[in-house]
């Protein structure tokens, strides 16, 4: 954590005196209302290994207790702030950027993150050590081709230095830097840092949750 704090104070005493770039559409990938009455945020690095778990805990809960899809009261947004240390985090957000941009159903965006949690420490620096970059990248895309088929031919040019991916990738991280956003997992609740709520059990966030909106099941007919 020290690591990460030491080098988010030197982020964004580089990006302080400049211009924060304003993103080419709503930062952010998104399942929910489009009007709720709670917004969380998370800003997540894809190969953080504090993000895995902390995802694993939030994601069922707004899948199969506040039914995400078609929550309207809720919303979900998901930052991704790939950390310099973490070598390939870069790719893997750039590939979420052209999945999103050419979505074949809106819950595969979210498909495509627990496939990255789930093979997370594939690719960690030290697991890549005696890998070429060129071989890390083909494994990643034969990954995702494997587990999603669908958007097969968006490899290799998602993956271009300079492209529009990488670009907006750039964009979305100086746009965590410019929001305060230091470590990883960091969560907004309507715009306001949710202090603490990167170590919360699943019992914390149902009661926080709960307290904003109301589930589907809930709900009584008159």
């Amino acid at each position: 954590m020290l690591k990460f704090l030491l080098l988010s104070i030197s982020i964004l005493t580089v990006f302080a005196s400049q211009d924060t770039p304003i993103p080419s559409k709503p930062e952010g990938f998104s399942l929910g209302s489009n009007n709720p009455k709670l917004h969380i945020e998370a800003h997540y690095d894809l190969l953080c290994n504090d993000c895995k778990p902390s995802w694993g805990i939030l994601e069922p809960i707004l899948r199969n207790e506040f039914h995400i899809t078609t929550n309207s009261t809720l919303r979900f947004t998901i930052h991704l702030y790939p950390f310099p240390c973490h070598v390939y985090s870069w790719i893997t957000a750039q590939v979420a950027r052209a999945i999103a941009d050419n979505l074949k159903h809106p819950e595969h965006i979210f498909t495509y993150f627990n496939i990255v949690f789930d093979h997370q420490e594939e690719y960690f620096t030290y697991a890549t050590t005696n890998k070429t970059q060129a071989e890390v990248r083909q494994a990643f895309m034969d990954l995702i081709k494997l587990n999603l088929p669908q958007y097969k031919d968006l490899f290799p040019a998602c993956l271009d230095y300079g492209n529009t991916y990488d670009l907006e990738t750039r964009t979305s991280f100086k746009y965590a830097c410019s929001r305060g956003v230091g470590t990883t997992p960091t969560y907004f609740a309507n715009g306001v840092a949710l202090d603490g709520a990167f170590d919360w059990k699943a019992a914390d966030w149902r009661k926080f949750l709960s307290k904003g909106v109301s589930r589907p099941e809930d709900s009584i007919d008159l």
